[in-house]
């Protein structure tokens, strides 16, 4: 029984080691894609902006 907790404890641990490592592989390329995302939202906003001042002010 001690045994059976024993290899659970060191397979739980050996997987979060693995996680860690993949994670940390690709942070890079999820930083990356969260980037180019954000830089399109900011487009979109300074676009909504742009739009809604030129519907306030017609001669704008």
């Amino acid at each position: 029984m001690i045994a059976l907790l024993a290899v659970g404890l060191v397979a739980l641990i050996f997987l979060a080691v693995l996680v860690g490592i993949v994670d940390a592989a690709q942070a890079g390329t999820w930083r990356g894609i969260a980037r180019d995302r954000r830089a399109d939202w900011e487009q979109r906003r300074r676009e909504e902006r742009l739009t809604t001042a030129r519907d306030r002010f017609p001669g704008f």
